[in-house]
């Protein structure tokens, strides 16, 4: 039943963890899409370089939290292990 627990926990911190990326991603994606409309602009290349940016310093910012809270599950993993093993 624990090793089923740590798989919820991984599931939930997964979704957690990509949700910032993602919401920043879908937000520029979308503020890009509405200028591009209103000012008739047809390059491809602009949104995904904005939201390239965007994204690398979402994930710049966060990268500290994403770092402990995977170490944090890592080590409740090889503890439930080791308890296992026990």
């Amino acid at each position: 039943m624990e090793i089923l627990n740590l798989f919820r926990q991984a599931m939930v911190l997964v979704v957690m963890l990509s949700a910032p990326p993602l919401v920043v991603a879908v937000i520029v994606g979308v503020l890009i899409s509405l200028l591009q409309a209103v000012m008739q602009l047809q390059d491809q290349t602009l949104p995904f370089a904005i939201k390239l940016v965007a994204v690398g310093l979402v994930l710049a910012m966060t990268g500290r939290w994403i770092g402990v809270e995977l170490i944090q599950l890592t080590l409740l993993a090889f503890n439930m292990i080791e308890q296992i093993r026990a």
